[in-house]
Order: C-alpha cells, then structure tokens, then sequence
C-alpha cells in the first residue's frame, strides 16, 4: 500500500500488486516487468460483463502474458464504488475528480523508472477510450484500440445512466448537461489537434453504435498529421464482437518488436487504412 502518489513515485517500482491512495479512494496497478525491455504495455479493462467479478479488475493477461515487454494492468477505482457499476472509462468519480491526471503521473513515473522508451496502451471499448486518451497525452507511444468508444456521454444510456449515479450521484439527464464541462468525456476534440501518438484501431463493422457513434466523428474530426490508422474487421461476429485473440496478439508482436517504429507495423500490415479511405467504404 503506497499512503500517496509521491510515496509511490519515490520508490522502486516492482513486479506486483500496487495500490496507491489519493485522499480517500485508491488506485490498483498491477506491474509485471520485463528485464531490460523498453516497450511498456498499459492495459486498460473494459465493462465488466460477467456477475461476481472482484474488484480490482484487471484484463489483458490472455494476450500480453508472452510478449517481452514490461505488462502494467490498471483497473479503474470507480468500479470499486458499488458493484452495480461495471463500466466507468477511466474518466473519474465525484471523490476523483481528478482521476484522469492522477492515472497519468502513475504512467509517467512507471515509464520512467522502468526506462520505458516506448510507450504502449491497449483497451478494448470502454477500456479503448482510456487508452486512446492517455496516449493523447504521451508524446512517441502508440494506442492499439478495439471497438473504442470516443465520446462516452453518447454510449448507450443505460452505461451512461449508471456511470452517473454510482460515480457522481446525479441523474442521466444533468450527466449529460454538466460532465462534459468537469471531465474529459470524449477524445474527439483532442484528436482534432497535432499529436504526437500513433493510433492502430481495430474495428469491427458489423458494430454499427460504434461505426456510426464512435469511429466516423472522430475520424471525420482527426487532424490530417495525426497517425490513426484503421483495421476493419469483416468476419469478427455481429455487435461489439472484438477482433479475434490471434490477431491482436499477432498485432501486438509487431508492436513489440518494431523498437517504437511504429509505422512499421502499418506498413507491413495491408489491411490497415487511412481515415479517409476508411470513411469512403460507408
């Protein structure tokens, strides 16, 4: 247990569980370095879908458990509010408001006492959102995104609605008016300027909420030097079926080993496409 980020950032990061308070709520990290490596993967969880799940809610194991890289898990501290809340972006609660700077100084001092040179976030629809805004906000690293949400006030009302009333007790409707203005809650914006970032979007088309809702508005919105890059997935499943197992694994091997060239990986992959190209096919 770490009393405080500055305990935490002032002592030597380890491979394991580590929970670090802010005021009266904590944040629960789970490290697995990786010798001398100098790619660092952030996993961000998605919903949970399954009932009785524990809290901290780690996910990513099952496709970064062989890669050489140095593996960081972070479970979001709003989930450990009430149980009936399952699905929380990362983006805060009204005891961290916060939240979204305090997750990044975690990663910056992780990055920095692991040497890591390049930067990698991956998250998986709610969990997409998270790792495509913390990548925003670090210069060189790469998001590798599946089924992303980018503005979660425009997810389905039933997530938005219980996202309010467990992490900031008020109703769907003043969510909606008042949350915009005290959080991040969509990444379009951010994208709309110069980053330095690259982005590996895994979509599935037969998605349409996040074809129509998530990826065409950003993709619309994106500027022209921002590296964003679309994979779209075909024969995936219908709805919000992610990409297959091996081909993110088969991604984020390319990822691993590129040493932070990261167009390498689009270029040796031909079924990545511009957001131009993609916007055309719909």
């Amino acid at each position: 247990m770490h009393t405080s980020f500055r305990e935490f950032a002032s002592s030597r990061i380890d491979s394991a569980l580590h929970t670090i308070s802010f005021g009266e709520r904590v944040t629960d990290v789970l490290v697995e370095k990786q010798g001398e490596s100098e790619v660092g993967i952030f996993s961000f969880s998605p919903a949970i879908t399954s009932p009785g799940v524990t809290r901290p809610y780690f996910v990513g194991a099952g496709i970064l458990s062989d890669l050489p890289a140095h593996r960081v898990y972070l479970s979001d501290p709003s989930l450990e509010l009430n149980d009936e809340l399952a699905l929380a972006w990362f983006a805060g609660n009204r005891e961290q408001t916060t939240m979204s700077n305090d997750i990044q100084q975690i990663i910056e001092s992780i990055i920095s006492d692991l040497g890591i040179r390049h930067p990698v976030f991956i998250g998986t629809s709610g969990g997409g959102f998270a790792a495509l805004k913390h990548s925003s906000l670090t210069p060189g690293s790469l998001a590798m995104v599946v089924n992303p949400q980018t503005d979660l006030l425009r997810y389905h009302k039933q997530h938005v609605a219980r996202y309010a009333k467990y992490a900031w007790g008020m109703t769907y409707e003043k969510a909606v008016d008042v949350l915009g203005k005290r959080i991040g809650t969509q990444v379009i914006e951010k994208y709309s300027e110069p980053l330095d970032n690259t982005v590996l979007w895994l979509q599935n088309i037969q998605d349409d909420h996040h074809v129509d809702v998530h990826m065409k508005p950003l993709l619309t919105e994106v500027h022209k030097m921002n590296r964003v890059l679309v994979r779209l997935g075909r024969d995936w499943g219908e709805g919000h079926q992610p990409a297959p197992k091996e081909t993110q694994v088969s991604l984020l091997e390319s990822i691993v080993n590129c040493n932070g060239n990261w167009s390498q990986v689009w270029k040796d992959d031909p079924n990545f496409e511009d957001p131009s190209s993609v916007l055309s096919r719909f």
